[in-house]
């Protein structure tokens, strides 16, 4: 990744530059960032639905068990006078869902390298750039699926809404100290719910599972949720394993 130090303005056709990295710092070009978007896009567009499904049969009810577990101490944590604490965790569960129900399971259908589901989660979640912010819609978008739709409470952008406040006000808690207010926490409560109903549970069915119907990813029921056939999968913790450097 290049950093911000070697970014570079980017000209138009008379090579005029548009804007400075100092005047927008979510404005400029990089090459890298744009290879890197294009090849993912590119590749997500071939993912092996079968592949995709195996990830999620394989992992699914033990990624729903730490998502479920994050949310909940998030809402204990709440209702006992603790937002800061409860923003963490229920930030924690947008990032478990993200990069685990999502991300993975297209990263391992696409026949791409582990690797890169760390680092669009990265760079989505992260948001560094326009390119970044963009990115997950678009790859969405192959499977039919419109991030930007999802809605919170009151009719607000579920993405727009977790990328800024939710995701500043986490960062600001954890790198900052400083203290976040019971609503965004509440907030970002509602972005978890959000995902799973609005995003996990479309994209599940997409891949030909009876979760949420079944309440079982290691088992597709035939009929069920609209499942085509039966099958089964012998079920792991991806958390149990090790991770790499």
């Amino acid at each position: 990744m290049l950093d911000n130090s070697c970014r570079v303005q980017r000209p138009d056709s008379a090579g005029k530059v548009l804007m400075s990295f100092e005047d927008d710092p979510y404005r400029y070009w990089d090459p890298q960032d744009e290879y890197e978007a294009e090849l993912i896009k590119k590749a997500i567009e071939e993912v092996s639905v079968e592949r995709a499904r195996e990830y999620l049969g394989t992992y699914g009810d033990a990624i729903e068990r730490r998502v479920a577990q994050s949310m909940g101490e998030a809402e204990q944590l709440l209702a006992h006078g603790h937002p800061g604490a409860a923003l963490i965790l229920a930030f924690t569960a947008c990032e478990l869902i993200v990069r685990f129900y999502i991300l993975k399971p297209l990263v391992h259908g696409a026949f791409l390298s582990d690797g890169w589901a760390n680092v669009l989660v990265g760079r989505i979640l992260n948001s560094r750039t326009s390119v970044d912010r963009d990115l997950l819609p678009k790859v969405l978008q192959v499977w039919g699926i419109d991030l930007n739709a999802l809605l919170l409470p009151k009719g607000r952008r579920l993405w727009a809404h977790l990328i800024d406040p939710v995701c500043t006000a986490r960062n600001d808690v954890v790198h900052r100290g400083s203290s976040a207010s019971t609503q965004v926490a509440r907030d970002a409560i509602d972005c978890a719910k959000g995902l799973m109903e609005q995003l996990v549970q479309p994209l599940a069915r997409r891949f030909g599972l009876s979760w949420p119907d079944s309440r079982a990813w290691a088992i597709i029921e035939k009929g069920v949720g609209g499942a085509r056939f039966s099958l089964s999968f012998s079920a792991k913790d991806p958390f149990s394993v090790a991770p790499g450097p």
